[in-house]
């Protein structure tokens, strides 16, 4: 079984990439050569659960979250969501009035 590749991920509707990242998980949990079971436990999930995962591709936010721990890529999210620096607010009094001005330009617009 070839890996399932994400390359062409953002080209897939939303039940095709559903579909791939089943894959995805069932070829990591063999390459690890871990039972459905084996790997449940190590996740923390049922059996009856993970298999019905395997089988359709649907599961709950959670059990993902659950299926990352367990293949060790939860910090993996850092990918999927980057932190990104906020930008820094201006202060002071300066500021307080540069706001002041803006809401009075805007009533005043809202009125003309």
């Amino acid at each position: 079984m070839a890996m399932p590749d994400f390359g062409s991920a953002g080209a897939l509707g939303v039940d095709d990439l559903l579909v791939l990242l089943r894959d995805r998980v069932r070829f990591e949990r063999r390459r690890q050569n871990l039972s459905q079971e084996e790997f449940a436990q190590i996740c923390g999930i049922p059996l009856r659960t993970f298999k019905r995962y395997e089988s359709t591709g649907t599961g709950s936010i959670e059990l993902i979250v659950r299926i990352a721990r367990g293949f060790g890529r939860a910090p993996g999210f850092d990918s999927i969501f980057p932190p990104q620096a906020l930008a820094p607010q201006p202060r002071g009094i300066d500021a307080a009035l540069a706001r002041l001005e803006k809401k009075i330009e805007r009533r005043q617009a809202e009125k003309s």
